[in-house]
């Protein structure tokens, strides 16, 4: 045994009672210090993870609104081509019934405009 400890034996209870004290300390600060390290490192993570995924959310945003704008693209320009279509119809379904109608007095019409024209103009009509 230890020569302190024979001489008063309350010595020997108090260094231990000390030396229990500092490792209870010890431990105490080591386990505050990994759990302050752990918390960082949770936070750290936390934060990568959050980042990743504002970054992935990023790309599907803007990939999904290239899709959008590509299909309102074709939508705009099938709607420009029946628009176009459908115009051209009534177009010609106009001059046809005005043809119908007045075809043959718009031919004689311009005819005698063309007569009148040539001859202020001093040209012969052939």
């Amino acid at each position: 045994m230890n020569h302190l400890s024979e001489q008063c034996p309350s010595t020997a209870i108090f260094c231990f009672q000390a030396a229990t004290l500092r490792f209870e300390k010890e431990k105490e600060d080591i386990e505050k210090n990994r759990s302050v390290k752990l918390k960082k490192k949770k936070e750290a993570m936390t934060l990568r993870l959050q980042k990743e995924q504002q970054e992935v959310t990023a790309k599907l945003v803007e990939k999904h609104s290239r899709q959008m704008l590509e299909l309102l693209k074709q939508e705009q320009e099938k709607l420009k081509q029946e628009l176009e279509e459908e115009i051209v119809s009534h177009l010609e379904n106009f001059l046809f019934f005005w043809w119908a109608l007045f075809g043959s007095h718009i031919y004689i019409l311009v005819v005698a405009l063309s007569l009148v024209a040539s001859k202020y103009a001093g040209f012969k009509y052939a």
